[in-house]
């Protein structure tokens, strides 16, 4: 859960600087929808403080035009992050998280969507605490988690070809083996964060996007709830196993819940666009 702190600084963020619209790039067919879509955002933007009512029609306005030209097959960064907006704007925050997480595979670097996804992130009502394990790990490996992969490939690189290339000089004496052998544990520490960021990277995501959903012990309505409250709208969670109807997650802090299915949005791996 994000702190006070950094809550406070989202939100002054957002109130300075309201949400802007990246350009997205539709196919020629999609373009009539897509200018339908940037006129109606902007008309709830302007209607905002004046017609919240108004405001509010036109925001799903956008959410119907950009919605179509998804489905229609065009899929990039700058529709997911704009259809993001528009939900955090209705107040939608599962479907704000969610979008904003889609259009992150598709531009993982891109600041101005993390930045929006931290802030929706801010908004939900979930608490899940950190095992004392994690937070040890996190500490620990404070690395892993802070260099950026390029970084990680170009240091196992060098570290590689220093390993080889001090393996061949090793009879000029110690100074070789003690290069080989630090580029040895540099090649096998960061090749093994790549690794890690491999297996994280073949997972499933998901979000809870109802407004409130029940976690089950089971597959079925029949079961009890896994959780003493439910889960709310903007709830992040692995996907572990999937079922006709329920899906088997995850939560950050480890816990396990049968979901049902209309109640979660899947965050997939772009196929293609």
């Amino acid at each position: 859960m994000i702190s006070g702190r950094i809550k406070a600084l989202f939100i002054f963020l957002i109130l300075i600087s309201p949400f802007s619209m990246l350009s997205a790039q539709p196919l020629p067919a999609d373009s009539h929808l897509l200018n339908m879509a940037e006129s109606a955002f902007s008309e709830a933007n302007e209607l905002l403080n004046t017609d919240p009512v108004k405001a509010k029609a036109a925001y799903n306005t956008a959410v119907d035009y950009y919605s179509s030209i998804i489905e229609s097959g065009t899929r990039n960064a700058a529709l997911y992050y704009n259809l993001g907006n528009s939900y955090i704007r209705l107040g939608r925050v599962g479907y704000a998280v969610l979008n904003y997480r889609k259009a992150l595979l598709y531009s993982p670097g891109d600041r101005q969507i993390k930045y929006n996804l931290e802030y929706a992130r801010s908004l939900q009502k979930n608490e899940f605490p950190a095992s004392t394990e994690n937070e040890v790990l996190h500490i620990l490996l404070f690395w892993h988690y802070l260099t950026p992969s390029v970084w990680k490939i170009i240091i196992a690189a060098a570290a590689n070809a220093v390993f080889w290339t001090a393996l061949v000089l090793r009879r000029f004496g110690r100074t070789a083996n003690r290069i080989a052998a630090a580029s040895l544990v540099l090649l096998l520490v960061f090749g093994t964060s790549l690794l890690i960021e491999l297996r994280n990277s073949k997972e499933i995501h998901g979000v809870v996007i109802s407004e409130s959903a029940t976690g089950r012990l089971g597959d079925s309505l029949s079961y009890e709830s896994a959780f003493d409250a439910p889960l709310y709208e903007g709830a992040e969670f692995t996907v572990k196993q999937r079922r006709v109807g329920w899906i088997l997650a995850e939560m950050p802090d480890g816990g396990l819940a049968w979901l049902q299915k209309g109640d979660c949005g899947i965050i997939e791996e772009p196929s293609g666009n």
